[in-house]
């Protein structure tokens, strides 16, 4: 039992503290399927129901937190979501730049400069918001390392505290209103192709 809890404890916080978190679910739910298959099959085993419920804890404890954060940022916020990365209009527009092409593909920078540099002159709304990730403190404090620029992982936390910046996050319903409009611009000069974009991987 203390090793189902704990299972719980970790899935939870790995999901609720990382935007990909997602990406645990396939392993979570292959081990769930393949442990309930033994617990099935083994007919010399006692206590199975406790055990088939033993093994659902870390499930139930992961959708309790995030229900609990949802429900919290429900009541504060007037959102019932757990982060603006995991849906919204700022992981629509943040997922349409990532799709853009690249003039010097590296694998650790998803947006680069170039491609900010197409979206500053393409894209009326995020023109104007050009200062707080390129000339700021900003890029001081979040690019860099081995490639120079912003590193996909902190590219979208440039992104939150440049929208801050200027007050977009005064709150969810501003901010999603904002990065809705960048969304739109890239998607529709992307369907006219005035935005070349990568190829898709198969």
């Amino acid at each position: 039992m203390i090793c189902y809890l704990l299972a719980g404890v970790g899935m939870a916080a790995a999901f609720i503290t990382r935007e990909d978190g997602y990406w645990l679910l396939p392993f979570f739910i292959a081990a769930a399927v393949i442990g309930g298959i033994f617990v099935l099959a083994d007919k010399d085993l006692t206590g199975r129901a406790f055990r088939l419920i033993s093994a659902a804890l870390p499930a139930v404890m992961t959708v309790a937190a995030v229900l609990t954060i949802c429900s919290i940022n429900n009541k504060y916020y007037n959102v019932f979501t757990l982060t603006d990365f995991n849906g919204g209009s700022f992981a629509d527009c943040y997922g349409a730049m990532t799709r853009l092409s690249h003039e010097n593909l590296h694998p650790l920078v998803a947006v680069p400069e170039d491609v900010r540099q197409r979206m500053y002159e393409g894209c009326v709304s995020f023109g104007q918001f050009e200062y707080y990730p390129e000339e700021s403190t900003i890029k001081k404090g979040y690019a860099g390392g081995r490639t120079g620029d912003y590193q996909s992982g902190s590219f979208y936390w440039a992104l939150r505290r440049s929208a801050d910046e200027p007050g977009i996050y005064e709150s969810p319903q501003k901010a999603d209103r904002f990065w809705e409009k960048p969304a739109g611009e890239v998607n529709r000069l992307r369907e006219k192709d005035e935005m070349p974009c990568r190829p898709a991987v198969h």
